[in-house]
């Protein structure tokens, strides 16, 4: 039988899928990336992709102790994607005490954006039960930095805005910030430039009475000791000279006469 251009497509398509779920990274339980998180990036890809039995991609994409969960599972619960989900959930999510004492602690992170912040509280209270969004705006708020957080409450009423202008305004706070940063920072790199320019102008050269220069850094006076070293050394040898007559002739007075000093 004739194979249509609709099977070679279909054909190709499920191609593309397989490939495309090789993509989601393995899950063994040790990650730092939470279960739930993980469920819903396999669910994601299987649905932009048309496959619709996750159980099929499931297995394909677990290791360690994630798989051992999964194989334990009797044949048919391993064929229902709830029972699969709810042995994984129960094997490696926090329970909800846990959950809620992540979720107090949580404070935005170095170069995290407010979006993911909002994101991952909301995972952490589903945990426990979920809040509304007026719980979960002050939280967020109370987990931003004290530089952002302050700049936020003073130019708005906090009640008044809903959860998602919240974290706008957070978000172009942030923005702000960074853009001072920066300026900053290539502010701070040029200033030391300009004091060593001030301090290379104070300089001042006791020798030749230049600026910029120190008198050990001048060359005249290195030229001119160059040139007078000759007669320098003439004088040096002369000085030698003289004081060696000088002493032979204090020599012969002292030696005149006998050895009592006397007339001879």
């Amino acid at each position: 039988m004739e194979r249509t251009s609709t099977d070679t497509k279909t054909e190709s398509r499920r191609t593309d899928a397989s490939l495309d779920v090789r993509l989601i990274p393995e899950y063994d339980g040790s990650s730092s990336q939470p279960i739930s998180e993980w469920l819903e990036k396999v669910e994601l890809v299987c649905r932009i992709r048309g496959i619709d039995d996750v159980t099929c991609v499931i297995p394909l994409r677990l290791a360690g102790g994630a798989y051992a969960v999964y194989s334990q599972l009797p044949l048919d619960q391993q064929r229902d994607a709830g029972k699969v989900k709810d042995a994984l959930r129960a094997a490696f999510e926090v329970d909800r005490f846990v959950a809620y004492e992540r979720f107090i602690s949580r404070k935005l992170r170095t170069n995290e954006q407010p979006d993911a912040f909002l994101a991952d509280l909301r995972r952490l209270a589903g945990l426990f039960g979920g809040l509304t969004d007026e719980g979960l705006a002050c939280a967020f708020v109370a987990g931003l930095p004290g530089n952002v957080r302050q700049p936020l409450r003073a130019g708005s009423r906090m009640e008044n805005l809903s959860l998602q202008d919240i974290v706008g305004r957070a978000r172009a706070v942030l923005n702000d910030d960074f853009v001072m940063d920066r300026s900053d920072a290539c502010l701070g790199a040029a200033e030391p430039r300009r004091r060593q320019q001030q301090v290379r102008q104070a300089q001042k050269c006791f020798s030749c009475g230049g600026m910029g220069h120190f008198a050990r850094e001048c060359p005249t006076p290195r030229q001119s000791q160059d040139a007078d070293e000759p007669l320098r050394a003439n004088v040096r040898r002369k000085g030698r000279y003289g004081r060696r007559r000088n002493a032979s002739k204090g020599t012969d007075v002292t030696n005149q006469g006998n050895a009592l000093g006397g007339e001879a």
